[in-house]
């Protein structure tokens, strides 16, 4: 299985709902300079897993948001779902870094013409440890999550079939 699809299945990406000055339908979604794989890199790139939160073995996933503004850019960061405070700046640095977007675009067919528009988006970051408690790189991270995903499935199947 791809990175990619691993990336999809383990974690979605979601757009969370609306406020007045955002959008949440739209003709064409907001898209990371050279697609999903090339975001997985990117974050891969300048991931760094915070040496103390390796030794306290804390790991999760930080759920963060952010707005795609019309120029691609990415503001009004945000925590929605937080772990552990060294974890949670990391995810919040990251999202800084990134760079512009291809924005959305919405059809209007009052105008018979696509705009392009704000987007509320919602990416969470996996910061996993291996069994030794040794930091995983972000791509590793995903790899590990969907085997333990899929061993989940599998046992309960299994258990299922002994009911």
């Amino acid at each position: 299985m791809s990175i990619r699809k691993a990336f999809f299945l383990v974690f979605g990406l979601m757009l969370l709902q609306i406020t007045t000055a955002l959008h949440a339908q739209w003709e064409k979604q907001p898209e990371f300079p050279g697609g999903s794989d090339a975001m997985i890199s990117f974050i891969n790139s300048i991931f760094r897993y915070p040496s103390e939160a390796v030794d306290k073995k804390v790991q999760g996933r930080v759920i963060t948001n952010f707005v795609i503004e019309k120029d691609g850019s990415v503001t009004e960061v945000k925590l929605v779902r937080g772990v552990d405070s060294l974890l949670d700046n990391e995810a919040i640095r990251i999202l800084g870094l990134m760079p512009k977007w291809k924005p959305a675009e919405q059809w209007r067919s009052s105008e018979q013409a696509s705009s392009i528009v704000r987007v509320r988006f919602t990416l969470p970051i996996l910061f996993k440890l291996d069994d030794e408690g040794n930091a995983l790189s972000y791509k590793d991270g995903l790899k590990k999550a969907e085997e333990e995903r899929k061993q989940e499935r599998e046992r309960r199947a299994k258990k299922r079939l002994f009911e």
